[in-house]
């Protein structure tokens, strides 16, 4: 395996590679024109109780880890949940340090692509 790094230009290219695309809204069906997508970059303070189906996900999403990865090492793994931040993608991808182990996901039958990102001291070990 080479040690190559991607230089600065080739990651300012993949991270704005979709850049060109534009999401055109479609077509409202009647009594559905004041229906506002939610984007999280705008709303900054977000209530408790909006983030409780994210929550949920998460603690479900911990606890189907741990029993595989129990079932893959045969030891019980301590994995904790973690509080939920929202925050831009450029200041999430500005603060990861370098290396880092980026895995684009897509998840049938649910729409759209998942990001799931590993640490350089978990890759590298």
């Amino acid at each position: 395996m080479g040690d190559s790094i991607l230089s600065q230009a080739e990651i300012d290219a993949l991270l704005n590679g979709d850049s060109e695309v534009k999401d055109e809204p479609t077509a409202s069906v009647s009594g559905e024109s004041d229906i506002r997508p939610y984007d999280p970059n705008t709303q900054r303070r977000v209530v408790r109780e909006r983030l409780q189906a994210l929550e949920i996900i998460n603690e479900r999403f911990a606890r189907h880890f741990r029993m595989g990865l129990f079932n893959l090492l045969r030891r019980s793994p301590d994995i904790t949940v973690g509080a939920i931040r929202i925050q831009p993608y450029h200041e999430f991808a500005r603060n990861l340090p370098v290396p880092t182990n980026l895995n684009l996901i897509h998840l049938k039958p649910l729409r759209g692509t998942g990001l799931v990102v590993f640490s350089p001291s978990l890759v590298f070990i």
